[in-house]
């Protein structure tokens, strides 16, 4: 079995933790948490796209299980990165959305653009893996 190494990072938003998971593999997940709204989707986007530009990764995590709340900012900010995404072909994939963040995606129809799990994807799926989830 080929033994991953996990790099932690934190990041602020606004006063809540963003963690960040860099795997070699190509891999990064984000765990933003509280509430997405005006007052700090431009820090949330930042961090995203810090994401992409600087790690390249094949495919970006978003863990959303900790999302309180998302309004209409917070849900720009993940159509512009998943736009972002496809133009570094790269994968998007929010996981684990809470009942209020399922439902603004259902009722705007993004859940039909972005792709979504209900369950993280395990650090012990290979990079194929978690590129077909996406």
């Amino acid at each position: 079995m080929t033994q991953r190494t996990w790099t932690v990072a934190l990041n602020m938003i606004k006063g809540k933790v963003m963690t960040s998971l860099v795997t070699p593999t190509q891999v990064y997940m984000a765990h933003p948490s509280g509430h997405i709204n005006a007052s700090n989707a431009s820090h949330f986007r930042a961090q995203l796209e810090d994401a992409l530009l600087n790690h390249s990764p094949a495919v970006l995590v978003v863990d959303m299980s900790q999302v309180e709340s998302l309004d209409s900012s917070g849900l720009m900010v993940l159509v512009n990165i998943l736009s972002q995404a496809k133009m570094q072909n790269s994968k998007l994939l929010l996981c684990c959305l809470p009942p209020c963040v399922q439902m603004i995606l259902e009722l705007t129809q993004l859940d039909r653009v972005f792709s979504i799990s209900n369950v993280r994807p395990s650090m012990q799926q290979s990079p194929e893996e978690w590129a077909i989830a996406a």
